[in-house]
């Protein structure tokens, strides 16, 4: 096949792509063509498409967001390669800068990972360019790599059906015609034109989950196991069928009078006895449907909303659970899941871990795991191994005169560990890990500052 015909033939893909989203260019001559650039290979093989498919550069509008988490010669660097790409193109571009730190900030005050909180902030941004410019549609440029990769990553993180989907084609007004283009004929695509892109200096790092499975684990399965990727993207397929099927089977409870599920000003209700007569799968994507609109600060993990399902169901008493600032409540007749309303000041957790499970501590829930005296702590996708602290110990908030005592074998308090961190009003909020046996019952062996954005401190 000569560059020409490659050339021809991926903006072919691309129309068709377009088609099985939904999206016809040409039917409002009006409406603008939104495209996301962030300067990458992906990002300009969908704009320059676009520009050649549509044939009216100025019908297309693309935006771009610098997220200012790299040096400013990188990140506005890329910045700046998008707005001079479309002004060569002749398409209009919105730029949007996110305040250095509001990203590391954002992480910090919901526990959640860097690349959660920029996720966020960048559809946000996303989504305010689309009321501002009036498009109908917003392209991304999601390639049949990333959801490889994506179903990959949620496969080791236990993920269900729904997660296991991958990247859909299209949702809501986001949609994403290269789903289905590999990345390397995205590659050929510039190469054969000569256009140039960016590349992110992060990518290469291994330390973050999605670059380690592209990297180390993606080729290792190449290697031994030709053939994986066509057998992921066809369980991707089955999994997306089944979850759509499920995800009408728990349309159709919410609109059942026996479940009655009631959704008011970040409180959701229903009837108890109609949500017992579900079926176990919807139960449970049920209660994460109230969950999400109670507004928990962060993922309530499975094993959790699973406890308090299997309570409900298996037991007509009352139940009370709370975790990541929702409260799960089972009386008689009714089930309620709202946020937590406290007081300012009412930030502390103290609990006593005797053996394996699932507990919450204020906002967070941790998982306990144990092989023999080896205690692992897990909290969202952060795990921390406690050595052979072995149980009983304890998980708890600060108190006045905390001092922790580090393996040079000298003290500090607590307080000073944190006004060093400049953690604000997070000092309430990072657990410590105490023993509580034999000679050392006053020994915090851990301050777990990880999970908000700081480092972990281990005593000796």
């Amino acid at each position: 096949m000569s560059g020409s015909e490659r050339i021809f033939d991926f903006e072919k893909k691309v129309s068709q792509g377009l088609a099985e989203c939904g999206v016809n260019l040409f039917a409002d001559k009006s409406a603008p063509v939104g495209v996301a650039v962030s300067g990458g290979a992906d990002s300009v093989s969908l704009l320059v498409s676009l520009v050649h498919i549509c044939k009216n550069p100025g019908k297309i509008i693309a935006v771009t967001v610098n997220h200012n988490l790299r040096s400013e010669e990188e990140s506005g660097g890329d910045a700046v390669f998008v707005e001079k790409l479309c002004s060569s193109l002749g398409v209009k571009c919105r730029r949007f800068d996110v305040p250095r730190g509001k990203i590391l900030s954002e992480a910090k005050k919901n526990g959640s990972g860097v690349e959660d909180a920029a996720r966020k902030i960048r559809y946000s941004c996303f989504e305010k360019f689309i009321q501002e410019t009036g498009s109908s549609f917003l392209c991304l440029a999601h390639n049949r790599n990333d959801r490889i990769e994506t179903v990959v990553m949620r496969f080791m993180q236990g993920a269900g059906t729904s997660s296991l989907a991958g990247i859909p084609q299209r949702r809501g007004v986001f949609v994403r015609p290269l789903i289905g283009i590999p990345r390397e004929e995205i590659e050929s695509y510039l190469c054969e034109q000569g256009i140039s892109y960016r590349t992110d200096s992060t990518n290469s790092d291994t330390s973050l989950f999605r670059n380690c499975v592209r990297r180390k684990i993606m080729p290792f399965l190449d290697e031994c196991s030709p053939g994986w990727r066509k057998a992921v993207l066809s369980l991707s397929s089955k999994m997306a069928c089944d979850a759509d099927f499920i995800e009408q089977s728990v349309s159709e409870a919410c609109s059942n009078p026996s479940v009655s599920l009631l959704l008011s000003e970040g409180r959701a209700s229903l009837l108890r006895a109609g949500y017992s007569a579900l079926h176990k799968s919807i139960r449970i994507r049920l209660l994460y449907k109230c969950i999400s609109y109670a507004g928990a600060v962060s993922r309530i993990p499975y094993s959790f909303v699973e406890d308090f399902d299997k309570s409900v169901y298996s037991d007509c008493g009352e139940k009370n659970m709370s975790a990541c600032g929702i409260s799960m409540v089972a009386e008689k007749d009714i089930i309620c899941i709202q946020k937590n309303v406290k007081p300012a000041t009412e930030s502390v957790f103290f609990v006593i871990i005797e053996k394996n499970g699932t507990y919450a501590l204020g906002d967070l829930v941790v998982e306990v795991s144990s092989e023999g005296k080896a205690v692992s702590l897990s909290c969202g996708n952060k795990t921390v191994s406690l050595g052979n602290t072995g149980f009983p110990f304890v998980i708890r908030s600060r108190q006045s005169g905390d001092e922790f005592l580090r393996p040079d074998g000298t003290s500090r308090s607590v307080s000073k560990i944190f006004d060093d961190w400049k953690c604000g009003i997070l000092r309430d909020k990072i657990p410590l890990v105490q023993r509580v046996c034999g000679d050392c019952s006053q020994n915090i062996v851990l301050i777990w500052g990880e999970l908000y954005g700081f480092k972990n401190c281990f005593s000796v």
